[in-house]
């Protein structure tokens, strides 16, 4: 998915939206025919693929009804291209994303956390948000330690990890509600929302669930709304913006997650480059030897770490597909098939982690020099 700007007035811009798939294609005589209602671009399609031919007829007129225009490009066994450009006037008011809650009532300041996450980076981005937020906050490194520190400490809510080393997620909430009889309020952590099911999530006992990298007002908003501890927002600071660019990662997240604290930054930095060559090297182990639950341990580790450093989000949807293919192998063996595709796509991740790990360490000394 894409948008590029195609003209800038002082009042209006126009944008092109595109939506690009590596598909079946679609034939130059069934482009005109697709976009009619419960027209598919073969007679085999739907029995193949599923779909009713209605969705691109509805996308047609949703662009139509907003003066834009809807265009396809297609190459048979290569893919189409979906593209429509709109115009929009210009506007002063501020985004959601240009600004963040900075203080909050101090009646809520007292809620305390437990994080139970594997991940050391994750850890250390949710630290630095609860920080933030001016909660108290500790953490666990899998359900065994949470269930521990929860017998021993007083929490107000549980933001539980799935997927974790010992004991997951599912398995923790299992034991807090069944054994230990607690109510205290568990949001799970998922950086895989396509997949997670929601009500699997709640027969297990959890409340709600969120995202990683986690969106701050949402979770904010979750933790408050589940504590049952009034808000009051009281003034509002601008999230620094920046733009620097480099070949395949970009800091801008990181950097407005650390308020652009230079040491933070770089021990955050220093986390990924120590944590991503173990998960390259056992993600290729794990593929090599055909240990699918261990490759698609890897590969789902991988994902939150793609948004955190700023690698492009073609590189998080390959992941997730080598994620898929290795969940799939554990239950069949119909998709050996995929087997040349996800070797090209385990070396594709292989190469662009690489890459990333040469570019942060620039980058750390970079703000090492500076600081």
């Amino acid at each position: 998915v894409s948008a590029k700007l195609i003209n800038d007035e002082e009042k209006k811009v126009t944008i092109e939206f595109a939506v690009k798939d590596t598909g079946i294609g679609i034939p130059q005589n069934k482009i005109t025919s697709i976009f009619d209602n419960f027209q598919q671009a073969t007679s085999s399609t739907s029995r193949l693929y599923g779909g009713t031919g209605l969705g691109l007829a509805i996308v047609k007129k949703l662009v139509e009804a907003q003066s834009g225009s809807l265009q396809v490009e297609s190459k048979i066994n290569l893919g189409s291209t979906f593209s429509f450009t709109l115009t929009f006037q210009k506007t002063n008011a501020k985004t959601d994303s240009e600004t963040f809650f900075a203080k909050t009532d101090s009646g809520i300041k007292n809620i305390k956390v437990l994080v139970v996450e594997d991940i050391v980076l994750n850890q250390m981005l949710m630290k630095t948000l609860l920080d933030d937020f001016g909660f108290e906050r500790d953490i666990a490194g899998n359900g065994k330690i949470a269930i521990e520190k929860l017998k021993n400490n007083a929490y107000d809510i549980i933001l539980m990890d799935l997927q974790m080393p010992e004991m997951n997620g599912f398995e923790a909430t299992a034991y807090i509600r069944n054994i230990m009889n607690s109510k205290i309020p568990i949001i799970a952590l998922t950086a895989d929302v396509t997949t997670v099911d929601l009500k699997k999530c709640k027969a297990f006992g959890m409340n709600d669930y969120i995202a990683k990298p986690v969106d701050e007002r949402l979770l904010y908003n979750k933790i408050v709304g589940l504590v049952n501890k009034p808000v009051k927002i009281n003034e509002p600071i601008n999230i620094i913006s920046l733009s620097e660019n480099v070949t395949c990662t970009n800091l801008d997240y990181l950097k407005s997650r650390t308020k652009s604290n230079g040491e933070l930054l770089m021990q955050m930095i220093s986390l990924y480059l120590e944590q991503t060559p173990p998960l390259i090297r056992a993600m290729r182990q794990s593929f090599q030897e055909e240990d699918w639950q261990s490759l698609q341990a890897s590969a789902h580790k991988m994902i939150p770490s793609f948004i955190i450093v700023g690698i492009s989000s073609d590189y998080e949807e390959m992941a997730k597909k080598v994620q898929e293919y290795a969940r799939n192998q554990q239950n069949t063996e119909t998709f050996i098939s995929d087997k040349v595709e996800i070797t090209a796509l385990v070396l594709d991740i292989e190469n662009i982690c690489l890459q990333a790990c040469k570019e942060l360490e620039e980058a750390y000394n970079t703000i090492k020099t500076t600081n």
